[in-house]
């Protein structure tokens, strides 16, 4: 979500696997116009992570975008 509210600001997401110690691009500076949000995944392309992974967000310019992630936490 940018909540500037006169620039657009472009998005990054990473997966990162901490089992392999590997990084991997979701998206690549996806530019988000001032008031706006952009949903990066929904149900139906979810990803699994596992203990010590992590998704890492980053913005073209400091404190332009907000991250919300939601999930559904999988028990035995």
């Amino acid at each position: 979500m940018n909540i500037d509210g006169t620039n657009t600001a472009t998005a990054t997401v990473y997966f990162y696997d901490s089992s392999g110690g590997a990084r991997y691009q979701i998206i690549h500076q996806v530019p988000v116009p001032p008031g706006t949000s952009l949903n990066v995944m929904d149900r139906n392309s979810g990803i699994y992570l596992e203990e010590g992974d992590k998704i890492e967000g980053l913005a073209s310019a400091a404190s332009d975008l907000q991250m919300i992630v939601s999930y559904e936490a999988i028990t035995d």
